[in-house]
């Protein structure tokens, strides 16, 4: 079948527009050659059913316009094909009226194309539709195989394959997790799923679990799985690909209320061995990827790097983004530590997709490396007033805690301050990481701790030794401590509540539940026996510091 000027202007690039100008009823005529005309005498030897291309020279320079259309168009000829922008900005009323009344479609050649593409893009296609369906097959495997040979990357390779088959296309590991896809724009289909292509599954959990178990039990080439969304039934078509007799992932086609034809099969069964080659390059890239990921993760939160510039060089080479606010996360689970390398990935995995599941909910970007067995994560609001919301931050921990909980109860987590700036990754890394250190220590039934919370602690724990602290707490609150346990008495908490009631003697009576002159005897007793006037500012903030310093020790 010949090609039609309708198949030329579906050519169309983003750098290379056919625009049909007038005749657009007459698209469907096919171009069975091609003539290039610059002067009136060329039209006697015109052919029927060629397609006629010109500069726009000689529709200028002489008079011809008013009657080239009708004289191409009696001489059988396709289609007219102008370049613009050269010698005609725009097409002659009487031409366009004509072409209209004959059906004779005239298009614009894009200026950056040559007369030698067009005809070469014709050509090509004729020739295609001239050869044997094997012939075909032998230029499409060559294609696919040459791309893949040429590019380290899966999706170019998809991208050539989804064209071909004018179908969306999935490459995915062995447990459907998605390494790479591309939809053809020809397919006409979009993808309606939401899902992260750095995280999250082709499909859900018990669809990964019942599609698995029927593979390895099957010896069929072709797995096809059904969704029903919005009316619409998607099909994919689900190829497994394996290594050395193992399963070492998948290639799936999509298609929408539509069966996939014997030759897309084909196809895809041809490229098989193709497929093969993708996945282990595209392991072997990710692979490397991790390797450079851990090695500028290592560099940045070990401090190793003190210089602002060598810091910011590092992280320009990896495209670390150190402008943006941020917040750092240290997720720490003791259950981690236990499993075997292998569990230990695919329960990475289970971590970092729940926090993708919340991404949209909260607007964040995230990036995430494992650093001392730890779970160490970047979180970028993507909107700025977000980080003028306050609970922001816990609404999205409390969520998170909430997902993972559900099977690690004992996870927990530390966050730092929101920070920006290339000298403080590895402050917003220490924040977070004391934070969970020290967060458990002091809130013993809380799995989630802010930096900001305890900040006192935190400046107390990093400015002062062991020593400084039981200092503290000696001068200005063991005289209490040590009478409340010789007299079974609770004067260190009734102090503490009266500090954190702003001194006042009623409202602490009431939260303790006493009468008020039991707690003015109270207060009297403690006056006796601490050595400091809570009356004096300074005498004040030292008993508070005791407390934190108490709690520390």
């Amino acid at each position: 079948m010949a090609p039609t000027i309708q198949w030329l202007l579906k050519q169309s690039k983003e750098d290379r527009q056919f625009i049909c100008l007038a005749g657009k009823n007459g698209i469907s005529n096919p171009i069975q050659g091609i003539n290039i005309m610059d002067n009136p005498d060329t039209v006697p030897w015109l052919k029927s059913n060629e397609l006629v291309l010109s500069t726009g020279y000689i529709f200028t320079s002489t008079d011809i316009y008013k009657t080239i259309i009708r004289s191409l168009h009696e001489q059988g000829c396709s289609g007219l094909g102008i370049k613009m922008h050269r010698y005609m900005d725009s097409i002659p009323e009487e031409m366009i009226k004509q072409a209209n009344d004959l059906n004779f479609p005239i298009f614009s050649i894009p200026f950056s194309s040559t007369m030698e593409e067009i005809v070469n893009l014709v050509y090509y296609q004729m020739f295609r539709n001239e050869m044997s369906e094997s012939e075909q097959w032998m230029i499409i495997y060559r294609d696919i195989m040459e791309t893949a040979l040429k590019y380290h990357k899966a999706v170019p390779v998809l991208k050539k394959i989804s064209t071909t088959l004018h179908l969306p296309v999935f490459l995915t590991s062995s447990t459907f997790q998605i390494l790479d896809y591309f939809i053809a724009p020809n397919s006409g289909i979009t993808f309606p799923f939401p899902f992260n292509k750095e995280s999250n599954y082709m499909f859900t959990d018990s669809a990964c679990h019942h599609l698995l178990e029927n593979i390895n039990g099957s010896s069929k080439p072709v797995i096809e799985h059904s969704i029903v969304f919005q009316e619409m039934n998607y099909q994919f078509y689900i190829y497994p690909i394996y290594q050395k007799k193992q399963l070492s992932g998948f290639f799936i086609c999509l298609s929408v209320n539509e069966h996939l034809s014997g030759k897309q099969h084909t196809i895809i069964t041809n490229i098989q061995s193709i497929l093969e080659i993708v996945l282990i390059r595209n392991q072997i890239a990710v692979d490397n990827r991790n390797a450079y990921r851990e090695s500028f993760y290592q560099t940045i939160l070990s401090g190793v790097l003190k210089n602002h510039t060598e810091i910011e060089l590092c992280c320009r080479q990896y495209g670390f983004d150190f402008i943006s606010d941020r917040v750092c996360m240290v997720l720490r689970s003791e259950k981690y530590k236990e499993l075997t390398l292998l569990k230990q990935k695919s329960f990475i995995n289970k971590l970092v997709e729940s926090i993708y599941s919340i991404q949209t909910n909260f607007s964040f970007e995230f990036h995430y490396t494992i650093y001392n067995h730890d779970l160490v994560g970047f979180l970028y609001p993507r909107d700025k007033q977000l980080i003028q919301k306050s609970d922001w931050l816990k609404e999205l921990a409390e969520e998170l805690s909430r997902q993972i909980h559900t099977f690690d109860p004992d996870c927990m987590f530390g966050f730092s301050r929101i920070l920006h700036g290339a000298e403080t990754i590895q402050q917003s890394y220490t924040e977070a990481l004391r934070a969970a250190n020290l967060g458990k220590s002091i809130h013993k039934d809380q799995s989630v701790f802010y930096y900001y919370d305890d900040l006192i602690y935190h400046m107390l724990a990093t400015n002062m030794t062991t020593s400084q602290l039981y200092d503290y707490y000696e001068t200005a609150l063991k005289p209490l401590d040590d009478y409340d346990r010789s007299n079974n008495t609770c004067l260190m908490q009734t102090l503490y509540t009266y500090l954190q009631c702003g001194q006042n003697i009623s409202k602490t009576a009431k939260k303790l539940y006493i009468h008020r002159n039991t707690m003015i005897h109270r207060m009297e007793q403690i006056k006796e026996l601490l050595p400091l006037n809570l009356k004096n500012v300074d005498h004040t903030y030292l008993i508070q510091t005791a407390f934190y310093a108490k709690k520390l020790l």
